[in-house]
């Protein structure tokens, strides 16, 4: 039996929604037949991943310490950019689209240019994983989550 990954289960609900407008119903086991993360993307193994908010990009972090982009739509890798520090963990993009905030194991933030991948800013972190980030709705701030105890 195989493991359903986050991102098939995008995919997959992605794929059951378009097709949720005619026919019959889409059995989701049958969609997620014969798919694994690797297979699709090429990662070692997802553990963060984000759309851009017009819904063209997807943002994968791998645990190879790698940020990749890809078209949302055809899983065309667009780009990858590395990212100095512990495996990253999660990925958020700004609400204008425009940046992307990714959290690794050691708490570390990176801000990239989202067209670019240019690294806008870094702050190192507390050495406790990164568990959640968060733009504001302006996108003036970022807010981070570390898991709480000893390093």
């Amino acid at each position: 039996m195989r493991r359903v990954t986050p991102l098939l289960l995008i995919l997959t609900l992605g794929a059951l929604a378009d097709s949720s407008r005619a026919g019959p119903p889409v059995d989701l086991r049958a969609l997620a037949r014969g798919y694994t993360l690797q297979s699709v993307l090429g990662l070692p193994s997802a553990a963060g991943l984000a759309f851009s908010p017009d819904g063209q990009t997807l943002y994968a972090a791998g645990t190879d310490d790698a940020l990749r982009v890809f078209d949302a739509r055809s899983l065309t890798l667009r780009a990858s950019w590395g990212h100095e520090g512990a495996r990253v963990r999660q990925v958020v993009v700004s609400p204008d689209g425009q940046r992307v905030a990714v959290g690794d194991m050691q708490g570390n933030i990176t801000q990239h240019d989202a067209a670019t991948g240019r690294v806008i800013s870094r702050v190192k972190g507390t050495g406790r994983p990164c568990i959640g980030l968060g733009w504001s709705p302006d996108g003036t701030r970022l807010a981070y989550a570390a898991l709480y105890g000893p390093a």
